[in-house]
C-alpha cells in the first residue's frame, strides 16, 4: 500500500511458519498461528516442477514427511479458509 510518507505492507491473513528452516532432516513442521487450519501443502523445485502434494488430515497435523533432495523449493500452503501462502524453503544435506 503506498501513501505519502511511503510504502507499508498489508498484514498477512494468516501467520504460517516452517521450520527448520534451513531444513536437513525428513520432518518438516508447519505452524500457523490463526485458527485456519492448513489443507494441503504443495513443495515445488526451482523448475517449477510439483516435487510434493501433502493433504492434512487433522487439524491437528503439524509435521509431514518430506524427503527432500539438496536445494531451494518453493512451498505453498493453502488453508480451510481459502487463503494461500507461498514460502521459500532451504534444504542441506
Amino acid at each position: 500500500v503506498c501513501s505519502s510518507l511511503g510504502f507499508t505492507e498489508p498484514e498477512a491473513r494468516n501467520q504460517v511458519r516452517l521450520y527448520p528452516n534451513p531444513f536437513s532432516g525428513n520432518v518438516l513442521w508447519i505452524e500457523n498461528s490463526d485458527n485456519d487450519p492448513i489443507t494441503d501443502v504443495y513443495i515445488i523445485d526451482m523448475k517449477g516442477s510439483l516435487v510434493q502434494h501433502h493433504q492434512m488430515n487433522s487439524i491437528n497435523q503439524n509435521s509431514l514427511n518430506a524427503d527432500l533432495n539438496t536445494g531451494i523449493y518453493l512451498v505453498h500452503v493453502n488453508t480451510r479458509n481459502h487463503n494461500r501462502t507461498t514460502h521459500k524453503l532451504v534444504v542441506l544435506k
